[in-house]
Parts: structure tokens; sequence; C-alpha cells
């Protein structure tokens, strides 16, 4: 039921820039590599894709909030062709289990028949109407994947959050997470 992952030498691992770090939009281990060590959307990968991909060379790129869909279409088109694309995307932020999985709902039903194919519709959908909690924290990593991939179908694995797998009660601790493969 579920595809198998391809061996791969090239991986692309897309990650929000969570604090802002530097000066450019979209940062590489080679534009501020510096700002690299210090994102957890890219760290927190790195042993997986060590252990499985040994051999692989890993593109590291992180992409600040509010980067324009111009620039992000720009790096999609120098993106290599062959790679194999990680997002490092968290999901519904800092609210409780059953808005969370409400929003989740919603991103799931658009990653499964995506119809507008804009950075503006996957920023309209992180929006949850409150200025403290997000849908999706990085529409414009999604945006890079999804569009790089010419949106191909999505098949679910997982819904998780930090409260459904843990004993955290607070909803401002939780954070979503879909697990799916893209084909």
């Amino acid at each position: 039921m579920y595809q198998k992952i391809p061996a791969t030498d090239k991986i692309v691992l897309l990650s929000p820039n969570h604090f802002g770090y530097g000066i450019n939009y979209i940062q590489t281990k080679n534009i501020e590599p510096d700002n690299m060590q210090k994102e957890h959307g890219i760290t927190i990968h790195l042993d997986f894709i060590e252990k499985y991909f040994p051999d692989a060379e890993i593109l590291p790129i992180t992409i600040k909030q509010g980067t324009p869909e111009e620039k992000l279409d720009e790096l999609i088109t120098r993106l290599p062709k062959d790679a194999f694309i990680i997002a490092s995307v968290d999901f519904s932020h800092l609210m409780p289990e059953d808005k969370s999985y409400s929003h989740d709902l919603q991103t799931l039903k658009y990653l499964e028949t995506p119809k507008n194919k804009t950075l503006k519709a996957l920023t309209d959908l992180a929006d949850t109407g409150n200025p403290d909690t997000t849908a999706i924290d990085s529409p414009e990593s999604l945006y890079v994947l999804l569009k790089s991939l010419n949106y191909p179908k999505f098949q679910l694995y997982r819904r998780t959050s930090s409260l459904s797998l843990s004993k955290l009660t607070d909803p401002k601790d939780n954070t979503s997470h879909l697990f799916g493969l893209f084909y």
C-alpha cells in the first residue's frame, strides 16, 4: 500500500527559518552557513537521513516567513531535478487538540486535492484567525515542495500531535504532525 522510498544520492531538506536568522529570504549551507546549525528544522532530521541515506548529499534550505512567491519560484527552478525532497513543516500550533485536528483535516483535504497552486492559498490555509496560532508553520516550504513535485498524489501515513503523544495537556504545548508521502 505504501510507496517505497527510492534510493537517492541527493536530498533537499526544506525548513522554515524559525527565528529569522540572517539577511536573505532563502538560505543554504553556501549562503549564511552558520545559520544551518541553529535551525532545528534542519538538525532534527540529520541523524535519520545519515542512517537511511548514508551516501546522500544533503542540501539544507531555510525559508523565512513572508518570502515572496517569485523568490520561491526561482528557488524551485534551481533545485536538483533528481533529488528526494523533505519538507520539515509543523502543522497546527498552540491550540487544543480538537481545533488542531480540525485544522489538520482541512490541510489534508488540500494536500489530497490541491486546487489553487499559489502561495496565497497555502498562507490562507495556515491562517487560523487567531494571531497566536497557526495551522502550517511554513506555507513557503510546503509551497516549494508541492510545486517542485508538480502537485502529486499525497498518501497520509499518520497524524500525531504533541498532546496525543504525551501527557501534556496545555494547548500552548501542542504542535501537530502530518507524516506522508507524495508520489
